[in-house]
């Protein structure tokens, strides 16, 4: 049968960056993640604020 390692070391001569590209590119697919996160937390101090002044 194929030998596991000998086919992830033909990978690896293909494509030398490719495990290191995958988790570069792994953060960009999930870059919305923070917009959301900071618009909370924006819209959470805004109100606060909002909350003080008129409170």
């Amino acid at each position: 049968m194929h030998d596991p390692e000998k086919l992830h070391r033909q990978e690896a001569e293909k494509n030398p960056g490719g495990t290191l590209n995958d988790s570069i590119n792994q953060p960009v697919r999930a870059g919305t993640n923070w917009k959301a996160t900071l618009s909370i937390i924006v819209i959470l101090v805004i109100s606060y604020v909002i909350y003080q002044l008129l409170f």
